[in-house]
């Protein structure tokens, strides 16, 4: 008796047609890409402000750091092709207490002994973090 009620009632929905249901489905996509826009569009600004109040709290600092940690993962990355995986480990662990400079030199002794043929050891007095600490 009760899915004779059901059916009765099932009979009375207004389904809506394939072109409706695309409209609405099109119209739920495009709020959805809109909001995302605005999520995104907010998100950089607060980010960005974020970054700039930080900055001028510590006189530059933190782009500073910034940047000195994104030239040595460069650098970092510029090894790989000239280490072992283990050599490369090595100079990852000890590549936050190197310069800039010492991290580049270290790179620089890599191409030169690669260009001459000699084969990288990962134990160049050149990575000793204790001689090039910041």
């Amino acid at each position: 008796m009760a899915f004779n009620n059901i059916k009765q009632e099932l009979k009375k929905v207004i389904w809506p047609t394939g072109k409706q249901t695309a409209q609405k489905t099109l119209a739920v996509i495009a709020l959805v890409l809109l909001v995302s826009l605005i999520v995104i569009v907010f998100d950089f600004i607060l980010v960005k402000g974020n970054d700039l109040a930080i900055d001028t709290a510590t006189g530059g600092k933190v782009t500073e750091y910034k940047t000195e940690m994104q030239q040595k993962s460069d650098i970092l990355n510029e090894m790989k092709a000239y280490t072992t995986d283990a050599e490369w480990q090595q100079y990852n662990s000890i590549a936050y207490y190197m310069t800039v400079e010492g991290l580049q030199s270290a790179l620089d002794e890599l191409k030169n002994k690669a260009a001459s043929g000699i084969p990288a050891t990962g134990t160049e007095e050149g990575i000793n973090p204790a001689t090039t600490a910041e």
